[in-house]
């Protein structure tokens, strides 16, 4: 697309990724990304435990299973890791914020979409999802 300006929307990942490799080379950088990836996947595992009914292990287990065989093309040194993060925060702070009704624990997502905007593209998706959270469960 030469007739375009190219826009570096993830250069705070690309300065991380560039310390990551100056500190240990690839390996760190895969080993690293693949613990927020993992992160993920195990919080996909809990994240039914936050519904009003009990979810037994085997549900959980197809659960984190399915996200985890849907994503698996997506492993790896890829920005996108950041987004899959991001919206795990923004769910935590909602269910905290559910858990108290204490809206000023709503401001921890100021400072995450202000990180989040300068990792990676995809923090709109944040926004939105918690346009839906606050759409439906307020």
């Amino acid at each position: 697309m030469p007739s375009y300006r190219w826009v570096n929307h993830e250069y705070l990942t690309d300065a991380v990724v560039y310390i990551l490799y100056r500190a240990g080379g690839n390996t760190t950088i895969v080993l690293s990304l693949a613990f927020v990836a993992l992160a993920a996947v195990i919080y996909l595992i809990l994240l039914p435990r936050a519904f009003s009914r009990r979810v037994g292990f085997d549900e959980r287990l197809l659960i984190g299973l399915s996200a985890l065989f849907m994503t698996w093309p997506f492993f790896g040194p890829r920005p996108q890791v950041v987004d899959w993060a991001g919206v795990i925060l923004v769910y935590l702070i909602w269910t905290r914020f559910e858990k108290t009704r204490a809206s000023r624990g709503l401001l921890w997502c100021v400072p995450l979409f202000l990180v989040w905007a300068n990792l990676h593209g995809g923090f709109p998706f944040g926004f939105f999802i918690l346009a839906l959270l606050m759409m439906f469960y307020l």
